[in-house]
């Protein structure tokens, strides 16, 4: 049983970090609140009418808001606007990816050096599983690190703010 749970474990703590940093990026976009909260941020806005502005939120009150497209500044009232996305990069949760792939990597390195020392008589002694496990984890967060860095470089739009 205890050899079930090791080999499981390590899977079950990288859907875990998934599932909770997918959780958390759904909200509900229908509060003003956000918008104010983004003035500063690269930002798309939506009309009712359906004009695109695709610029920077410069201000945002409870009466309307302010964006920023090429040099000029544009101001839409907030019963005007349909959508807010803020423009963001698409390389999901950088630390999750390197945490993730350090425990991935700490378990398979950790099997690996316990597997070449099953009777302790390789000069590694009963630091075979942990230093596999350190060298597993270095080589993890390495490869966690280069996949979420090239995840990055992708700009997504994130809906903040939809009118009801």
């Amino acid at each position: 049983m205890l050899e079930t749970i090791r080999r499981r474990l390590p899977a079950a703590i990288v859907l875990l970090s998934l599932m909770t940093s997918t959780a958390f990026a759904q909200q509900n976009p229908g509060d003003w609140k956000k918008v104010k909260k983004k003035v500063g941020s690269p930002v798309v806005v939506i009309t009712k009418t359906g004009q695109r502005l695709d610029g920077k939120l410069i201000d945002a009150t409870d009466n309307s808001l302010k964006v920023e497209v090429q040099g000029q500044t544009q101001e839409v009232k907030s019963d005007d606007v349909q959508e807010v996305r803020v423009k963001k990069r698409a390389g999901g949760n950088k630390a999750a990816w390197i945490g993730g792939l350090c425990a991935a990597g700490f378990a398979i390195g950790a099997a690996i050096g316990k597997a070449a020392t099953p009777h302790d008589d390789s000069g590694w002694g009963p630091f075979g599983a942990l230093g596999g496990g350190m060298i597993g984890a270095g080589g993890g967060c390495v490869i966690g690190a280069v996949i979420a860095g090239s995840r990055g470089k992708d700009i997504k739009e994130e809906t903040i703010f939809r009118a009801p």
